[in-house]
């Protein structure tokens, strides 16, 4: 049980760094008004969620292949 406690501690953790490093991007990005920055630095960071819950065998619907079509697509 102490084990399942540690491995789901680790799993908030990270989702806890990715949601700073978001808040932190995202006030930099205020000062610039950036909107549509704003909106990518989102995704990315929805994007990581999910990988570290997939990771964490707590989400199954991940998909790597859906990121690399947004990231397409924001080239074209």
């Amino acid at each position: 049980m102490a084990d399942y406690e540690k491995k789901e501690d680790k799993v908030l953790d990270k989702i806890a760094d990715e949601i700073v490093r978001l808040d932190a991007t995202l006030e930099k990005l205020d000062e610039t008004n950036n909107r549509a920055t704003a909106w990518i630095e989102q995704k990315r960071a929805v994007h990581e969620i999910k990988k570290i819950l997939h990771e964490a065998d707590k989400y199954d619907k991940y998909n790597e292949e859906e990121w690399m079509d947004f990231i397409e697509s924001l080239d074209d």
